[in-house]
């Protein structure tokens, strides 16, 4: 037996972050079904398929001259649906098999329930003459990170170390739109029944056909994209019919801001506060059971289940440090800790990689990272008040 996370086990790990204050608690479940109507709402928006090389020329060229600390924040986008929808399919392709995944008529009707099986259509991948197509999906889906900017994992972004050979990403982007990313501009539309502005996501996402994971989260990411550019720009994104006038509404992403200040705080605590606040393998490894442990007792007859000889989660011995379900795992906190920059720890801690999502582990590295954050606010609080003091 090996235990694996199931949706309902991605479902407890949300609200143990909330019990941990790792994420906020004060999202009304009135709010949340608001959000997710017009986030479908998005998805079926009709636009136009005019491609404006150009300007999408001049969109690669400015991302090419951005610092890596703008880059973090432009490749990163707040979507919790998407988020959401990204994280399920992977539990689905990782416990049987490869899938691609429609939505079907009418998702809004269905968002009570908020299940894949419910919202999409799933259909297993047909491998033959398509190894290519399925290799770069996968190394699309290796640079994907997730971050929390409300809720546990509801923001998407790119690794940090990928952001640094952009012609590589790109060329990643092309291979997974078939060279329609970044041809037609996203551009925005006065949505009269939510009486809000919303961002179009890239024509080449036909939300009813069949797409993979990487389709979704790599039309999610050129959406932000473009959203940032208008922006950053001072451009303007409506259509030249459009008369209502336009004011931006774009969400501060704190998650992303915390990715770039706490390395510069970590450099600034000595060796042995640094390893206090953090623990050694013992007091990790307490703090991986103890998730587990709770994990354990919201969902008994979900959280663990049989080994199946078509899930890809196997691959590695159970015993594997590279399995997030076992505790042996935390040895990456310390390993990585040690042998790496207090930016790639920082963003080990904060950012998940697609196959950590949802797994014991990602909750306890977590549980690490706001323990540096608490350790950070009070700096910040007693740097104040010493100000004022002097003052």
């Amino acid at each position: 037996m090996a235990s694996l996370i199931s949706p309902e086990t991605y479902q407890s790990i949300k609200s143990l972050s909330k019990e941990y204050k790792i994420t906020s608690n004060s999202t009304k479940p009135g709010k949340n079904k608001q959000l997710i109507r017009s986030q479908l709402s998005e998805l079926f928006k009709k636009h136009s398929s005019d491609a404006n090389f150009e300007l999408c020329s001049k969109l690669k060229l400015w991302l090419k001259s951005l610092p890596q600390s703008t880059l973090y924040s432009v490749f990163s986008t707040y979507n919790p649906l998407i988020c959401n929808f990204l994280i399920q399919m992977n539990l689905k392709n990782i416990s049987d098999f490869s899938y691609d995944f429609a939505l079907v008529e009418n998702p809004e009707k269905k968002i009570h329930e908020f299940d894949l099986s419910k919202l999409f259509y799933m259909r297993r991948k047909n491998l033959k003459n398509k190894e290519d197509k399925l290799f770069t999906e996968k190394d699309f889906e290796r640079v994907l990170r997730f971050l929390d900017t409300e809720d546990y994992l509801d923001t998407l972004a790119v690794e940090g170390k990928t952001l640094k050979n952009l012609d590589k990403l790109f060329v990643l982007f092309d291979a997974i739109s078939d060279r329609k990313a970044f041809t037609v501009p996203c551009k925005v539309y006065w949505e009269n029944n939510l009486k809000k502005w919303m961002y179009e996501y890239p024509f080449w996402l036909k939300p009813a056909c069949f797409h993979s994971l990487a389709d979704w989260a790599c039309a999610c990411l050129e959406r932000g994209i473009w959203a940032k550019f208008w922006q950053m720009n001072g451009l303007d994104p409506r259509y030249p019919e459009e008369t209502m006038s336009f004011c931006p509404n774009d969400k501060i992403l704190h998650s992303i801001e915390t990715v770039l200040t706490l390395p510069g705080f970590l450099r600034t605590i000595g060796r042995s506060v640094r390893e206090d606040l953090i623990g050694d393998l013992g007091s990790l490894t307490r703090v991986f059971q103890e998730v587990k442990q709770k994990l354990g007792s919201c969902n008994p007859s979900s959280f663990v289940a049989k080994n199946s000889s078509n899930s890809t989660f196997f691959v590695s011995s159970l015993d594997s440090e590279k399995n997030y379900q076992n505790s042996k795992s935390v040895e990456l906190i310390l390993h990585t800790l040690i042998h790496s920059s207090e930016e790639i720890f920082i963003e080990f801690l904060l950012c998940s990689p697609l196959e950590r999502t949802a797994t014991i582990l990602d909750l306890t590295v977590r549980i690490i990272a706001l323990r540096i954050k608490e350790m950070h606010t009070q700096k910040i609080a007693e740097e104040m008040l010493n100000t004022h003091l002097l003052q």
